[in-house]
């Protein structure tokens, strides 16, 4: 969030998306826990503990994207929060797509259907830059 915070107009999408690069790169468990929470863990846990799961993100998710509107000067702070949304949605599901389990893997591999993974890095930089382009 730092990172973010200091950032220029010149560099946001990439260092938004540096961020989101970096967190799959030190806690890839972490991410496929997150990737899971909406079919999976919200179903299993009580109202209490989701309401301040869903508070939390709502918060952060707002703090990046009122520093986001900051930094491209734009009065409309809630487009930026709901990109940011949808762009953690796109890494968490374009994450999730690119590392399968390690038998998925195998079977797929096994089988040439190693194409149906994509370099992940890549494709989300560039998802990251058509989401944002319009906005900054």
């Amino acid at each position: 969030m730092k990172k973010i915070a200091t950032s220029d107009i010149e560099n946001i999408i990439d260092d938004v998306t540096n961020e989101f690069l970096l967190f799959a790169k030190e806690q890839p468990k972490s991410v496929y826990l997150a990737s899971i929470v909406p079919l999976i863990l919200e179903n299993n846990i009580s109202d209490a503990f989701l309401l301040a799961f869903k508070t939390s993100l709502f918060s952060s998710s707002k703090i990046i994207g009122d520093a986001m509107a900051k930094i491209a000067n734009s009065q409309n702070s809630a487009d930026f929060f709901t990109r940011f949304i949808i762009g953690y949605n796109h890494f968490l599901v374009m994450w999730q797509h690119c590392n399968p389990p390690p038998h998925v893997h195998k079977i797929m591999i096994d089988n040439q259907l190693g194409g149906l993974i994509y370099n992940f890095e890549n494709e989300f930089r560039l998802q990251m830059h058509r989401l944002w382009d319009d906005l900054i």
